[in-house]
């Protein structure tokens, strides 16, 4: 629990309230070292800028909580083939190859999804909201994963994995490979 008295009479107002913002972690776990800032998990200044100066006001948004190590420790315990962990993995971090994301390294111009035209090609549109992708989903009988209510990324990949894909494991490694893939 923050000491707001301690916090407000420390800090300036404006940076007391941010610092107030960042939420604690409800569970206690051991510290560990992550930077998601570079590929190569090495810390830069000049990427640690810039990931501060495109960082929302959701502290959220830096954060990694017990969830997060529990979330992929999981993941890589799964025995399904390794591109799909891999997949799940990069996707996870938006470590994939999207139009949005190539335009934020100038790679691409046009953000417009190739296949349906009627979005953005961010993570979320390739695996969720694409028209092409619906269909790839209800072909693979696997249309319970479009849950709409579910908004951000993050929160629908985690809910999959924790419910009700971590049951219907075996059904996916029989269908579709066996680890290793």
């Amino acid at each position: 629990m923050w000491k707001i008295d301690l916090m407000k009479s420390t800090f300036p107002a404006n940076i007391a309230q941010k610092i107030l913002q960042i939420p604690l972690a409800e569970t206690l776990g051991a510290d560990f070292q992550v930077w998601k800032g570079e590929l190569s998990g090495e810390l830069w200044v000049r990427n640690a800028y810039k990931l501060l100066q495109i960082a929302s006001s959701d502290p959220n948004n830096i954060l990694i909580q017990v969830d997060l190590k529990n979330f992929y420790k999981q993941l890589w315990n799964l025995k399904l083939p390794s591109k799909i962990t891999i997949t799940v993995w990069r996707a996870s971090w938006n470590y994939m190859p999207t139009l949005v994301n190539l335009r934020s390294k100038r790679v691409a111009d046009n953000t417009i999804c190739p296949h349906c035209r009627s979005g953005e090609e961010d993570i979320s549109h390739v695996f969720r909201h694409c028209p092409v992708t619906t269909k790839v989903w209800q072909m693979l009988e696997l249309s319970w994963v479009n849950n709409l209510m579910i908004q951000s990324f993050w929160d629908w990949v985690t809910w999959i994995f924790r419910g009700v894909f971590i049951n219907n494991v075996d059904y996916f490694t029989a269908e579709y490979g066996s680890c290793g893939g």
